[in-house]
């Protein structure tokens, strides 16, 4: 019988299976020997009654869309919930999913600008930003718009966030943008 230890890296139940592909979501999982999956799976049953609870229903719950995640190595769970909850709250999209420029620019300007180090050890960092000539701090800079497109070739596409940081959705009522 297969088994998958699911405590040393993140995998999403489907990946388990065989053929994550099939039709069937549950194809495939009989026999398999999941280490750790039934605490995991307890967790989701509590969530599921918390989110009965309040009234929300997940509609596509199946194998293939259940991630058991090591907590300590990922912390992308806590930035899709950011992501939901910054949508519900604002009634539009934090970050711009129509253009990479647009999304790493928003990050940046909401967020804050990732340190040097992490942007000179980056494999895309030419691609969005430009070695400050100047100054040593900071060492990186957003490169504009037409900067960008000059060195892809690609337009970016207009976005625009009211929100200048995180803070800002202090004083942001949603409700009254748009109305003026």
């Amino acid at each position: 019988m297969p088994v998958a230890n699911v405590d040393s890296s993140d995998i999403a139940i489907g990946d388990l299976l065989p053929s994550a592909t099939t039709a069937e979501p549950y194809e495939g999982l009989e026999g398999q020997d999941l280490v750790g999956v039934p605490l995991q799976l307890s967790q989701l049953l509590m969530a599921i009654v918390a989110l009965k609870g309040i009234g929300v229903v997940h509609a596509n719950l199946k194998p293939v869309n259940i991630m058991l995640v090591n907590h300590r190595l990922s912390p992308s769970d806590m930035w899709g919930l950011g992501c939901v909850l910054g949508f519900v709250y604002l009634r539009k999209k934090l970050f711009a999913s129509h253009c990479v420029y647009q999304s790493i620019r928003g990050i940046v300007d909401i967020l804050g600008q990732p340190a040097d180090h992490l942007l000179s050890a980056g494999k895309h960092t030419h691609t969005f930003f430009k070695a400050n000539q100047h100054w040593d701090k900071p060492r990186w800079w957003m490169k504009t718009p037409r900067e960008y497109q000059i060195g892809t070739g690609i337009e970016p596409k207009r976005w625009h966030m009211r929100l200048r940081n995180l803070d800002d959705l202090i004083t942001h009522d949603p409700r009254t943008q748009g109305k003026h």
